[in-house]
This record gives C-alpha cells, sequence and structure tokens, in this order.
C-alpha cells in the first residue's frame, strides 16, 4: 500500500508533470479544462518548484510576436489556469496570483517588444477572467494600474490594445471624472492615431452618466470599426434614459445617415431591438417622445420612416387614424368657436406620427399601382391587390371629407403658438387630399385667405426690434411659409388663379406701407406676400393685368424696404428685390445698384449675406456683361488685364463709416471683380476664426459661377485666385465647425476636376502658389513655435488633395481626342504642374533653411508622382533640361528622392522622341511665359485686399513723363562723364536675406563716396524709385548719340537694366566656354578701394552696349510694398525675408554666396522666367565653377591686396573691376548659392 501512494507521490512532480501537461493541452482547447484539474495537484506539491517549472516552460512563449494559434492557445490556457480559483486551495491559489502577476509586471517593462505584447496580453486576460470575489492586495492593483497606463503610451500597437484591456476593471467608481483610468482613456480617444487601440477603448469604457459623451462623441470617428464598436457599446451597455434628448438626436443623425452599410445596420439594430422593442416596449410615439420632435423634426421622420421600412405592422398602426380627432355628431355646436372647440388636439408627437404614416402609405400605392401597369400576369395581380390594401389604409387614417380636414386644420391653427407644430403637420398632409370639387376648393380657400391676411403678432414680452423672420416665419420658422405656399399651390393648381389671389391680398396690405405709418409686422408680411407672388410667376409679364403691376410693387414697396431701418425688412427687402431683377428681361440699373450700394453700406452681416446671394443669382440668370452694361460698365475681353483699381475687399469688413466716394467708385468696379473681393482675409497671425455669413455665400456662389465656366466667360478674370481662396477656406481651421460649406467645396473640387481638362489645368495652375501660401517659414510666413510641424502636414495634406484631384478621370460625356497609336493627347496638366514645381525650386532662396528642405523635398515628391505623356512633346524637352539643375538642389540625404529622380529622369528620356534636338532660350521663355499668366490676374493680399497690377503701357507713359521733367537737369549737368570706365555703382537689390552683421546700422557707417558692387534685382522685384535715376543715364546716353532727351522707350529702360554694371563683373570665360570667377574674394573677404577722378559724380552710369541679343520681355513692375508674389510663377520665385529693423536694400559684402552680376543679367534678358539660368547650362560649369571656389578656399587663387578706407569698407581691386564682361551666351552656374559665412576679418 505504501509503494502505491508513493507512486503518485513522485509522478505530480512539477519539474515533470508541468511539460507534459503543457504539451497535451497545445493541441487542443477541450483538453484545457481536465489540464487545469492535474495542474491544481501538482502545485499543491510544491508551490516554489511549480511556479519556478511554470515561468521557466512560459518562457520561450514570450519571444514570439506573431498571432500564432498555439502561442494564443497557450496564453488563453495560462490566463484561465491563473484565475481558476478553488475553495479547498485557495491559499494556493492566492499565492500563484500575487506571484505570476508580479513576475509578468517585470516583463512589463522589458526592451523587448514581444515581451511587453504577450505580458500585457496575458495580464488583461487573467484580470477578465478572475471572478468579483478574488481577494487580492491592494498594493498588486496600484502596480498593475500603473503599469498598464504606462504601456498605454507604448509606441507598440498592441501592447496599447491589451492595457487599455486589462484596466477596464479597474475603474474607481466613487470619483469617476477623476479617475486615472477614465482619464487615460480619454487621452487615447482623443490623441491615439490607431483604430484599434481606440476601439478597445469604447470597449472598455465604463458605462456610467460621465462617460455617455466619451462614448457617443466616437459615433463620429474615422474608423468604421470604431463607429461600429460604439454603436454595440450604446445597445448593450447604455438605455435610452441615459442619453440627454441632444445625445439621442445626435446618435441616431449619424447613424441613419452612415454610408457604410456595416454601421448603419448595427444603428439600425440598437433602434430596433434595443431602443424600440425593449426600452419603449414596442410604442412608436414613446419613441417619438424621446426625441423632442418638436425641436429634432428630422431626426423623428428618419426614425418613422426606418421603423416602417424594418416591417412595422400598418394595420395596427392605422387603427383609428385622424378620425378619432373628429368631433362626434352630439358634439357639434351652432357656432364656428363651439365647433372648432369640439376637435381633439393633436400633439407634437401625434402630428408627426399620421403625416409621416399617410406619406408612406401614399407612396406604397403609387409604387404598387406603377408596378402594376408595368407587369402582367400573376404579379401584376398581386401588386394591383397590394395597392388596393394601401388606398383602403389611406382612407381610414384621412379625415372623410376635405371640409371635416379643413375645420381640423383651422382648429389647431387657432391654438396659438403652441399648436404651430402640429398645425404644420397638418397642413403638409394637404398633398393627399382632393381638392378637385367646388365645394372642397371653397372651404380650403376660405382657410388660406385667412393665413394670408392674418398679420402674426409678437410674443409676449417681444419688441418689434427683436422680430426675426418675415411675416408667414416669425422667429425664423421658415418652414411655417414653406407649408403655407404647398398648402395654397394646392388649393389653386389652376395657371395664374395663385397670382391673383397674392396680389389681390397684397393690395390690401401695401397700402400703409406705400403711404407711411406701417409697423415692422406690416412691413414683413407684405414682402413675405410679395416674395410668393414673384415666385409663383415666370416673368413680371406674367403681374400685367393684375390688380398691382410690377413697377409699382419695386418703386413702392421693395425699394424703400432696402432702405428700411429694420435689418428684417432690409433683408426681406432685398431678398424681394434680387427675385424682381432675375424675372426682368434685361436687369434694371435702378435694382442692380440698389443691390450693390446695400451690399457695400449695410452693417448688417446677414442682410449682406442675402445681397450676396441676389447678386450671384443675378449673375446665373443674366450673366456678368448684362449686369455691368445695366450700370454701364463697359468690361475687356475675359483674358484681358485689368487697369489700375481701387482697394475694395476692406469694404466688406470694416466696422467703421464708409465715405460716400468709395460707394460711388464701387458700382463702376465689374460685378465678378467685386463680389472676389468678398472673401473674408485670414488672421495674419494664423488664429482661426469664425466663417462669416458672407463669406460662406460667396464660396457657394462662385462654386456655382466655376461650374458654369463654359457659360460665363468673365470669371476667368479671377479664376485663379478664387480658386486659392477656395483651397485654402476647405483646409482652413475656421472651417471645422462648418459642416455644410466644407462638404460644398468637397463636392465642387471633385465636380470641376472632372468636368474637363481646362479645370485640371486651372489646379495646377495654383498649386504652387497654394503650396507657397501655406508652407511656414518661407516666403514670409511665419513659423509659429510648436505647431512648424503640423503646419508643415497641413501644407503638405492640401497638396496631396490638389494632386488626387488632377488624378480624378474626367466624366464619361467628356469628349477626348486620341491620336492613333498614341496615349491620351489632353492635356490635364501634369507636365505643366511639373515645369512650376521645377522652377520653384531652382528659384527658392531659403534652400539652406529647415522650411527651403523640406518644402523643396515635399515639392519634388509630388513629382514623381504625376502622369507624363509623349504627347506632349515641348514640355517634356523642358523637363528634361530642368531636371539636372532640380536634382543639384535638391536637400542633402534624401537619398531616396534622389532615386526616384533618377529614374524619372530615365522615364522622361523614354517620352523625348527626339532627345538629340533641345529646346532654345526663346522656346523656354516662351514655354515659362504661357505657365506664368497667372500674374495677370488680381492678386488678394492677407489683409483682403485686392492688388491690380499696372499695364506696360502705363509704365511707358511714366516714363516718358519723367523724361521731361529731367530735360532742365541734364542740360545743365552736361555729359562730361560718358565714354568713361564705369565704376562699380550701388544698385537697389533683395537678394537672399542679409545677415545680423548687414543691417541698417551698419550700412549706415559706409562712406558716401563708397560703392558696393551689388547684384541687380530681378524685373519683378524692382521698384520705380529706381527709374529716375536710370533714366538720367539713359537720357545722357541719348544725348550723346544724338537722340532725342524727351523720348525714352520702355525698352530703353529695360535694355539699360540689362547693360549696367555689365562691365563690373567680375567674371571671366575659360576655353572651353564655361564661367568661372577670377580674383573674387574668398570667405568674406572683399576686394581693393578704386581710386575715382575727382569731381567725378557718385550717379550710376550705363555701359555704352548691351551685352543681350535677344530683346527683352516687357513685363510691368511691381510696387514697393509688395515683398511676396502669391500667384507663384512669372518671377524670380525668390521672396525677400527681413528682420525686424533691417533695411530692404541694404547692399551685402561681395562674398562666397553671392551671385554674379553676369548671372542675374541673363536671368533679366530672359525675362525672368521663374528666376532659372540659361537653357543651355551644363552640369560641367556647376562642377568647375564648385571646384574653382574649393582652389580659392584653399588658397590656390590669385591673391588681392586688401586695403581698407577710413569708414572700414574693403574695397575692390581695380584689376577685377576692369574684368572682361560676360557675354550673352555664357551660362549660369550659381543658380543654389551657398551663404556667405560670417567670419569677422581684421579691418571690421
Amino acid at each position: 500500500m505504501g509503494k502505491e501512494k508513493e507512486q503518485p507521490a513522485s509522478a505530480l512532480r512539477p519539474e515533470v508533470e508541468v511539460p507534459r501537461i503543457l504539451n497535451e493541452c497545445q493541441h487542443s482547447v477541450a483538453t484545457h479544462p481536465r489540464g487545469i484539474k492535474k495542474l491544481v495537484k501538482c502545485r499543491a506539491v510544491d508551490p516554489d518548484e511549480f511556479l519556478r517549472t511554470w515561468i521557466l516552460c512560459f518562457e520561450p512563449l514570450f519571444l514570439v510576436s506573431g498571432r500564432e494559434p498555439v502561442v494564443e492557445r497557450m496564453i488563453k490556457f495560462a490566463a484561465s489556469f491563473t484565475a481558476y480559483w478553488d475553495e479547498v486551495h485557495q491559499d494556493d491559489c492566492e499565492i500563484f496570483v500575487e506571484n505570476f502577476l508580479g513576475v509578468l509586471l517585470k516583463w512589463v517593462d522589458a526592451s523587448h517588444k514581444a515581451v511587453r505584447f504577450r505580458a500585457c496580453q496575458l495580464i488583461s486576460e487573467v484580470i477578465i477572467e478572475l471572478p468579483e470575489d478574488v481577494p487580492v492586495a491592494d498594493d498588486l492593483w496600484e502596480r498593475i494600474i500603473s503599469s498598464m497606463q504606462r504601456r498605454m503610451q507604448d509606441r507598440m500597437t498592441s501592447v496599447r490594445v491589451f492595457a487599455a484591456r486589462a484596466l477596464s476593471r479597474l475603474v474607481t467608481t466613487d470619483d469617476i471624472e477623476n479617475d486615472r483610468t477614465v482619464l487615460a482613456y480619454r487621452q487615447a480617444l482623443k490623441s491615439d492615431q490607431r483604430a484599434e487601440v481606440r476601439k478597445m477603448v469604447v470597449l472598455s469604457m465604463p458605462a456610467m452618466n460621465a462617460t455617455v459623451a466619451d462614448v457617443v462623441e466616437q459615433t463620429a470617428d474615422v474608423s468604421e470599426t470604431v463607429r461600429k464598436s460604439t454603436y454595440n457599446v450604446l445597445a448593450n451597455k447604455f438605455r435610452i434614459e441615459s442619453l440627454s434628448i441632444m445625445q439621442r438626436a445626435l446618435v441616431l443623425r449619424r447613424g441613419l445617415g452612415e454610408r457604410v452599410p456595416a454601421v448603419r445596420a448595427m444603428c439600425v439594430d440598437m433602434l430596433k431591438s434595443v431602443w424600440f422593442e425593449k426600452d419603449c416596449n414596442g410604442d412608436v410615439l414613446t419613441l417619438l417622445r424621446y426625441l423632442d420632435v418638436e425641436t429634432h423634426e428630422k431626426e423623428g421622420e428618419n426614425v418613422m420612416l426606418e421603423l416602417l421600412k424594418q416591417g412595422l405592422d400598418i394595420k395596427t398602426c392605422c387603427t383609428g387614424g385622424l378620425r378619432q380627432f373628429l368631433p362626434t355628431g352630439n358634439e357639434t355646436g351652432p357656432g364656428e368657436e363651439e365647433e372648432s372647440s369640439s376637435y381633439k388636439l393633436l400633439d407634437a408627437e401625434e402630428a408627426l406620427y399620421w403625416r409621416m404614416l399617410c406619406t408612406h402609405i401614399h407612396s406604397e400605392a403609387e409604387a404598387k399601382g406603377s408596378d402594376a401597369a408595368n407587369t402582367g400576369g400573376a404579379e401584376a395581380v398581386v401588386n394591383a391587390a397590394a395597392a388596393a390594401d394601401s388606398n383602403d389604409y389611406l382612407e381610414e387614417v384621412l379625415p372623410p371629407t376635405v371640409a371635416d380636414y379643413v375645420r381640423l386644420v383651422e382648429a389647431h391653427v387657432r391654438g396659438g403658438p403652441n399648436l404651430r407644430f402640429a398645425a404644420r403637420q397638418l397642413l403638409m398632409i394637404s398633398k393627399l387630399m382632393n381638392f378637385t370639387d367646388n365645394t372642397s376648393r371653397r372651404e380650403a380657400a376660405a382657410l388660406l385667405h385667412r393665413l394670408l391676411n392674418e398679420v402674426k403678432s409678437c410674443e409676449s414680452g417681444q419688441s418689434l426690434e427683436d422680430v426675426v423672420g418675415d411675416g408667414l416665419s416669425l422667429n425664423g420658422d421658415e418652414s411655417w411659409g414653406n407649408s403655407v405656399a404647398e398648402f395654397a399651390h394646392q388649393v389653386h393648381a389652376a395657371p395664374g388663379e395663385l397670382s391673383q389671389v397674392l396680389a389681390a391680398s397684397l393690395v390690401d396690405h401695401a397700402g400703409p406701407c406705400r403711404e407711411g405709418g406701417a409697423d415692422v409686422l406690416q412691413w414683413l408680411h407684405c414682402l413675405a406676400l410679395t416674395g410668393l407672388l414673384f415666385e409663383d410667376v415666370d416673368s413680371l409679364r406674367d403681374l400685367e393685368g393684375l390688380a398691382i403691376e410690377a413697377q409699382e410693387i419695386r418703386d413702392s414697396l421693395l425699394l424703400p424696404a432696402v432702405r428700411h431701418l429694420h435689418p428684417e425688412v432690409q433683408r426681406a427687402g432685398v431678398r424681394c428685390l434680387g427675385i424682381y431683377c432675375c424675372l426682368e428681361r434685361t436687369p434694371s440699373r435702378r435694382g442692380v445698384e440698389e443691390l450693390i450700394v446695400t451690399l457695400s453700406l449695410s452693417n448688417r452681416v446677414y442682410v449682406q449675406e442675402m445681397a450676396f446671394k441676389a447678386l450671384f443669382d443675378l449673375i446665373l440668370c443674366h450673366g456678368p456683361t448684362a449686369v455691368d452694361l445695366a450700370r454701364e460698365v463697359v468690361q475687356d475681353s475675359p483674358d484681358s488685364l485689368r487697369q489700375p483699381g481701387l482697394q475694395v475687399a476692406h469694404l466688406f469688413f470694416s466696422n467703421g463709416d464708409r465715405h460716400v466716394g468709395e460707394h460711388n467708385i464701387i458700382l463702376r468696379i465689374p460685378v465678378v471683380e467685386l463680389l472676389a473681393g468678398s472673401f473674408q482675409p485670414e488672421d495674419p497671425v494664423g488664429k482661426a476664426q469664425a466663417v462669416r455669413p458672407t463669406t460662406a455665400a460667396a464660396v457657394e456662389g462662385f462654386a456655382k459661377l466655376l461650374l458654369q465656366g463654359k457659360h460665363v466667360l468673365e470669371i476667368r478674370r479671377v479664376q485663379d485666385t478664387v480658386l486659392q481662396r477656395l483651397i485654402c477656406l476647405y483646409f482652413s481651421p475656421s472651417t471645422e465647425n462648418h459642416p455644410r460649406l466644407r462638404q460644398c467645396l468637397n463636392v465642387f473640387f471633385r465636380a470641376y476636376c472632372s468636368q474637363s481638362d481646362k479645370n485640371k489645368r486651372a489646379i495646377s495652375k495654383i498649386f504652387v502658389a497654394v503650396m507657397r501660401k501655406e508652407w511656414p517659414g518661407i516666403c514670409g510666413n511665419r513659423e509659429k513655435a510648436g505647431t512648424v510641424l503640423a503646419a508643415r502636414k497641413h501644407a503638405a495634406e492640401i497638396g496631396r488633395y490638389m494632386l488626387m484631384l488632377l488624378q480624378l478621370p474626367l466624366m464619361s460625356n467628356v469628349e477626348t481626342t486620341l491620336i492613333p497609336g498614341q496615349d491620351e493627347a489632353v492635356n490635364e496638366g501634369h507636365e505643366e504642374l511639373a515645369i512650376r514645381i521645377f522652377s520653384e525650386v531652382i528659384s527658392l532662396r531659403q534652400k539652406t533653411s529647415m522650411a527651403g528642405k523640406t518644402y523643396i523635398a515635399t515639392l519634388c515628391r509630388f513629382c514623381t508622382l504625376l502622369e507624363y505623356r509623349a504627347c506632349q512633346e515641348e514640355e517634356i524637352k523642358c523637363l528634361c533640361q530642368l531636371l539636372p539643375n532640380v536634382m543639384e538642389n535638391l536637400p542633402p540625404g534624401e537619398k531616396v528622392l534622389m532615386k526616384e529622380f533618377k529614374d524619372l529622369q530615365v522615364h522622361l528620356r523614354t517620352l523625348n522622341r527626339s532627345p538629340d534636338k533641345s529646346l532654345t532660350d526663346k522656346e523656354m521663355r516662351q514655354i515659362m511665359g504661357e505657365l506664368s499668366s497667372i500674374f495677370s490676374h488680381p492678386l488678394i493680399l492677407d489683409d483682403g485686399t485686392v492688388f491690380y497690377q499696372m499695364y506696360s503701357e502705363f509704365t511707358s507713359l511714366f516714363v516718358s513723363f519723367l523724361s521731361v521733367l529731367v530735360s532742365p537737369v541734364l542740360d545743365r549737368i552736361g555729359v562730361e562723364n560718358y565714354g568713361e570706365e564705369p565704376e562699380n555703382v550701388e544698385v537697389e537689390d533683395t537678394p537672399l536675406k542679409a545677415p545680423k552683421t548687414t543691417g541698417r546700422k551698419k550700412a549706415s557707417s559706409v562712406s558716401q563716396n563708397t560703392t558696393v558692387m551689388q547684384t541687380p534685382a530681378p524685373p519683378s522685384t524692382r521698384t520705380l524709385r529706381k527709374r529716375p535715376e536710370s533714366l538720367l543715364s539713359l537720357a545722357k546716353t541719348q544725348a550723346a548719340d544724338g537722340l532725342s532727351k524727351t523720348t525714352v522707350l520702355r525698352r530703353n529702360l529695360d535694355s539699360l537694366y540689362e547693360s549696367d554694371n555689365t562691365g563690373n563683373d567680375a567674371v571671366t570665360t575659360s576655353s572651353s566656354g564655361d564661367e568661372y570667377e577670377v580674383g573674387a574674394p574668398s570667405k568674406g573677404k572683399t576686394g581693393q578701394k578704386t581710386n575715382a577722378p575727382s569731381g567725378t559724380s557718385n550717379r550710376p552710369t550705363p555701359a555704352s552696349t548691351t551685352t543681350s541679343d535677344i530683346p527683352p520681355l516687357d513685363i510691368p513692375s511691381c510696387p514697393p510694398s509688395r515683398r511676396e508674389d502669391s500667384s507663384g510663377e512669372g518671377n524670380s520665385g525668390v521672396v525677400d525675408e527681413v528682420d525686424e529693423g533691417e533695411d530692404v536694400a541694404t547692399p551685402l559684402p561681395v562674398g562666397r554666396g553671392r551671385k554674379s552680376v553676369s548671372v542675374q543679367m541673363q536671368r533679366m534678358s530672359n525675362g525672368d522666367a521663374g528666376g532659372l539660368p540659361s537653357i543651355r547650362e551644363t552640369n560641367s560649369s556647376v562642377s568647375l565653377t564648385k571646384a574653382n571656389r574649393r582652389g580659392k578656399k584653399a588658397g590656390t587663387s590669385q591673391k588681392s591686396t586688401r586695403r581698407t578706407s577710413v569708414s572700414g569698407v574693403v574695397r575692390k581691386p581695380s584689376s577685377v573691376v576692369n574684368s572682361s564682361p560676360k557675354s550673352d551666351d555664357d551660362d549660369d552656374d550659381d543658380f543654389a548659392p551657398l551663404p556667405p559665412r560670417r567670419r569677422m576679418s581684421s579691418a571690421r
């Protein structure tokens, strides 16, 4: 017997039994209960040895990160065994749980991600399966809570998921608002980017009143799995009473409006199975009372429709019908008041219920009747029978006669404002009634006459100044006016009959308004009747022969209403005047001018909004040309440049009194350009502003005009500016709380780009301008601390969206021209966008800053995603010639991007059908000029003002006028300096951002007799301040050549800028034709002073000849205050960033980072096409220049004698000044200069 007892004891040794049982349990879950019982007996023999063996056996599983079935099965088994509680071995179970969880808490903080994942998984499984009454030490719980909260911030998604699951049973209910677990859950819902984590948090959130709002908010999560889980939690954990009325309506609005079928099905299941059947016991009216249908009418309608679709018993619902609210025979009194009081009144839920039930039955009857008519045989018989049953149900629900229906409605109308909702629901049933016979129509006409002629009174305690809405829709309830209008059309369905009735009622109420003395309510009621009359006719000719004429309505009602002091009367008058102008054959001058004056004079935002809507509708009806001709405003061609105009955008946003002259001038501006200035200006600090109603109206109006761009050609004038603003508004933080506005823009952009290839090219045209405006740290955009990365992501998101718009397929009805054997010949703007991006990358000045590097890298990544087609031959050649320069400007370290660009280079070469031929400079300038046509349109600045560029003719006239003025001065000065060798002249320039050592204070110390050679500014950044000084030199040159001093042409002035200082360029040319510098100082060293003869004037002297063989482009100059070109193409692409207290025109020292004068001259002679270098530039010139600079840095270049003047400015040696000028054929090799090093010399 003793031997028989000793054998089981030896067999239960942990080091033997534990591995054997684990091997058995890893194959099937069915063996787990038996294995747990064996392990409990084994643990009772030696608990310490059992724990050591147990941990040793499970250690290999913690190194497996994959969700292998065997590993998952063993984790489940380990959790089940740890949570197993046996009363016989209670102490062993408690000790094992504490020891094993203690070991897992140490592994939770391991550096190996798989170990952390498995530890959190096992802890969560154990906590979920532990019984409620398990005695566990409080210290252990605190350690688990702290550890899991730390793992909620782990970088591994799976770790965060199981950490959130483990905390689900560790919530303290005493102070739920300040509980650490709930706070961690809320933080994860707000900031965690992974849908798996948010889903687990929603499933683990405790069901309490304090957490209902957090769960309801997740019904708008971006992930459909999270939304589906949220509706599951709301159905299983929360009763309908736990949610507020607003939360119930919000949940149903989002759920029943879902686009994902699985999520919507979950919401419908929650509504039908839980809220309707379980919480409301199958009573529809009770469910509607939970929703407060007076406030949330749309949600109540959706609930009724969904329940009817889900198989609600129609026969049971129709019991009683509306007839139960009619009086019986013995209740009818002799008088009208007694008869109306005998009707039973419906509450809001009952009225909505019967209206939706009648509408559903009527639609079912029509659908079944249509199916019966379109089919045959047995199916037709079945459909006809179903239609007959539906008609029978409808007759049971509706009142027996029209007279009973009219009296029921009249009883609710007499009930006052509290029964207004029920009366409106009954009025909407009128479309189901039959008004064919004269008796029923006479009864309904009497009710309509009472509704139209009864002037509503103010509510108790409300003054006339606080009245909102028109006469039929007081207090902003527009649905009541719409119901009355629908009832009127049902009663007077004959053509012209309703117009006569409305005209007669209008004559009765227009007397006090014409004679004076009418109060606000009378004005509003009269204008409401006028609006109904205008909406019933197709043109003003239909009003001929009625009780009141159209011109009388305009002169006696509409124009005085527009000038009324009360804002609601003014708003209603503007609305009616807009409809009146649309009904005219041609818009009248008086009406159009009154709308425009109201737009500029009114300080009421909602009056301005109505004026915007009226003007946009007027443009869509008659066209912008007809509207402008009505005001005698003559327009140029749609594609022509503008005359210099006024800054008009401030008229829409200033709060002060405006000068009368401004409004006289605003009447002379074309209507499209006037409305384009209505966009709300952005806050320069970058704060989110509330979107004004006028901005929302302008967005919707311009969206309509742009979609009708084929018929409204005048929109081309402001197309680029408007598109930029719409893109920025769509992604602006200020529109986050305006879903209707964002939905409008989303639908518009997709429809606009799918409409035609021209619209896609318009998006391509504004791409770079929008990116430059939104990218922080470049072109004067501010970098706010802590938001730079977010701003860059925001700008990149805008770029991805515009790229997606370019890749949308065109509509099927759009005709495309196909070339046999080639790809599509439709130009969608991809190649043009790539050229613009290449130009932006090459011409950007802030290449060395972090903002510039990230900006260039982001733009270049977009180029790799574009679609290039061989049919665009010239653009492909242009890209092939620009690509090497772009690759030179790529930020260092972008190896992946460089590889993609090399692949792109190979791809472009394959598309180039004639690689042996290259584009000339003239062809390149022509392409760049076509792509930079955006500058022919006005630019809306950040402060909302509209900037109009000047015509070249205006500039030419201005220069000629200056030449006449300075002729006497030239006679006194003479031409004694003509023909001398030009010295170094100081030219106003705004090059790279100057270092702090070259600021205003340092520049002021320069001697007046000292001149520093500077790179001349590009044509787009030149100002008229330089014009008179250069004009003197040009006039002297012409005088020496025997030309007239009073005739100075624009092309001569441009040639002066191209030839000025050409002799001062410190460059020479190698034998191979490549450009390199000689005698240039290294690392900030400057040259030697050039001794000028005494008496020589410091006035800049032009060179005797021009270096450019190509005639310059006639580019209009920008004003001095404009330091940033918001459009993006056509200038050098360089924007000056000037620190506070620093002069824009401060000259920089000539050093390693300076560009040679000949380079700038070459760019100006090329028309300043995006700041690009010469097209014939090769990589050898770039490498040669850099090698030469490295040689100068090492001391191999020629050393120049350094002399220092009294003022401390280092002069340039005369040998360098007298260097040979660079010819026009030389190439530019320094389009990406490095900034000069700030090393102080001994002279300083």
